[in-house]
């Protein structure tokens, strides 16, 4: 698998977990803000991991866990350097 076939595939799935998974997990469980894991998101887009790529776990943060005025829910992978906060980081939020 290539470098690129890895990034494109995790884009992918960081996206479905915040465009599909998320929304889904939220209509069934009502009134509850956040899963309390992400792993807990994988039955709504058929995942058997929460993990990037490069096989590392994807993170994220979710309700009160986020600062005031940022979205709801983020997932993200720190891309194929490991490292936060560097180009190659692949993020999706909602």
């Amino acid at each position: 698998i290539t470098g690129e076939d890895q990034r494109a595939r995790t884009r992918n799935k960081v996206d479905r977990y915040v465009r599909e998974a998320y929304p889904a997990w939220l209509r069934a469980h009502a009134g509850q803000e956040c899963p309390g894991q992400l792993s807990e998101l994988n039955a709504y887009i058929h995942e058997s991991d929460a993990n990037d790529g490069w096989g590392r776990p994807l993170t994220m943060v979710c309700g009160a866990a986020r600062l005031a005025g940022e979205k709801t829910i983020q997932v993200m992978s720190l891309g194929r350097d490991a490292e936060a906060r560097t180009e190659d980081d692949i993020i999706a939020e909602e």
